[in-house]
């Protein structure tokens, strides 16, 4: 099961980076019909998003020490899965940080990237 999420974050990570439109992000996810492993990052989502929004006024270093923290202790400290997410993560910050400015909630956020249904 670990090594599937972790292949799986792999993917959003690859794909997001090679992502070149900010309006019309890749789907993280191909259309796989197991709705458990997607909500299963939909939280890890919830919960990193809703972060970065404590602390969206904040210096750059502040809000890049949050994805840190919050990716490590969602996919373990220094995991492939938890240097995935915030790799994945400084690579979306400047857009996920204009739509929490301009009042997107998390779980709209992380349904963007297909993470939540």
């Amino acid at each position: 099961m670990a090594r599937v999420l972790i292949i799986l974050f792999l993917y959003i990570a690859v794909t997001t980076a090679t992502n070149e439109s900010e309006t019309s992000p890749t789907p993280a996810f191909p259309q796989a019909k197991d709705l458990k492993i997607r909500s299963l990052f939909c939280k890890s989502c919830m919960i990193i998003v809703g972060a970065m929004n404590d602390v969206v006024s904040e210096d750059s270093f502040r809000k890049k020490q949050v994805i840190e923290d919050k990716c490590n202790g969602q996919f373990g400290l220094s995991s492939p899965a938890g240097m995935a997410c915030s790799q994945w993560l400084d690579g979306e910050l400047e857009n996920i940080q204009n739509k929490l400015k301009n009042g997107w909630s998390p779980s709209t956020i992380c349904s963007q990237f297909k993470l939540c249904n």
